[in-house]
């Protein structure tokens, strides 16, 4: 940030971990205090912006087993998925 403020560039950070990205599919199922933003959607749009540019670090992607478990854990914490 410190860098790219230098130069006048505005630098956002976004969740896309598999957990935020299994909330955002299931917003209806939420409370509002558990809601979070689609934030990959979101990201898609802005590709769309000759302006923007993306940075994603690290690669995210995630097995079958790996999904279970995410969505086992979100649900250990009150989420109803």
């Amino acid at each position: 940030r410190t860098f790219a403020s230098a130069a006048g560039i505005d630098v956002k950070s976004t969740d896309i971990s598999v957990a935020a990205r299994i909330l955002a599919e299931f917003s209806d199922r939420l409370t509002d205090e558990q809601k979070v933003p689609d934030t990959l959607a979101e990201l898609g749009e802005l590709t769309q912006l000759p302006e923007t540019n993306i940075i994603k670090l690290p690669n995210v992607s995630a097995s079958v087993p790996q999904l279970l478990a995410a969505i086992k854990e979100l649900k250990s914490k009150g989420y109803d998925l």
